[in-house]
């Protein structure tokens, strides 16, 4: 049997080479865009979001200090939030 870290390294690294954020970013148009990030995150640093999304001007970074890669999971209740606040803040400003 396959080791588990390594089954989610080959899938992780297939979606990374396969399907790179920047394309899919720029497929939405000129939607607006929320990035929720943990800034202790090992996996991604925030430095490396910022960048990834610089090209993008409807694009807003909420950055959860001191939570790591998964902020879905670690901080779900922050994290949905987050997402409500975006999306009403959205409806407000049509």
């Amino acid at each position: 049997m396959l080791n588990p870290y390594h089954a989610f390294r080959s899938s992780l690294l297939a979606t990374m080479l396969e399907n790179p954020s920047p394309p899919l970013i720029a497929a939405s148009g000129g939607l607006r865009r929320l990035f929720i990030h943990g800034a202790d995150d090992k996996w991604c640093p925030v430095s490396e979001v910022r960048q990834a999304i610089a090209a993008f001007a409807r694009s807003t970074l909420r950055v959860f200090e001191g939570v790591g890669h998964n902020t879905v999971v670690l901080e779900p209740a922050r994290t949905a939030a987050e997402i409500v606040d975006f999306a009403g803040a959205l409806g407000r400003s049509s």
